[in-house]
C-alpha cells in the first residue's frame, strides 16, 4: 500500500496543470500499441517502477488498454488535459474514469499487492 501511495503523488504532479504541457511531450509513449509502462510515468526509482509495473500488469489486459488510451487521449489533447490518479484496494481490479471540465480522474481498485503474492502461493498449493 505504501508503494502505491507514494506512486499515486508522484504521478499526480507529473498529470497536474503545472507540469501536463511539458510532459505532454511524451504522448507518444502512450500511443496506440504501445504497451504500459509505467516507467513513462516518470517515477523516481528503478525499485518503485518495477514494483508498480509488476502490479500494473495484473489488471486485465483490457483494463491495461483503458489506462493507457486515457492517458494518451489526456496528453496528446490541445491544450493537454490534466489527470487525477487515485487508487483504492479491492477485491478485483477495476477502473473509473470521469471527465468533469477540469480534467480526468483515474480511479484504480485492485488487491493489495501482498494480498496477490498471497493468492499466488494459496493457488499453487491447491
Amino acid at each position: 500500500m505504501p508503494m502505491i501511495a507514494s506512486v499515486m503523488r508522484v504521478i499526480n504532479r507529473r498529470f497536474d496543470y503545472d507540469e501536463i504541457g511539458p510532459f505532454s511531450q511524451n504522448a507518444a509513449l502512450f500511443a496506440p500499441g504501445a504497451k504500459l509502462d509505467v516507467g513513462a510515468l516518470s517515477l523516481p526509482s528503478s525499485k518503485i517502477t518495477k514494483a508498480f509495473q509488476a502490479y500494473v500488469d495484473q489488471f486485465p489486459k483490457g483494463l491495461q488498454e483503458v489506462l493507457r488510451g486515457s492517458i494518451y487521449y489526456a496528453l496528446s489533447a490541445k491544450p493537454p488535459i490534466p489527470i487525477s490518479f487515485a487508487w483504492a484496494p479491492g477485491y478485483s481490479f477495476e477502473l473509473a474514469i470521469w471527465e468533469p471540465e477540469c480534467g480526468l480522474t483515474i480511479m484504480l481498485k485492485g488487491p493489495m499487492p501482498k494480498e496477490l503474492k498471497a493468492g499466488k502461493k494459496q493457488a499453487a498449493a491447491a
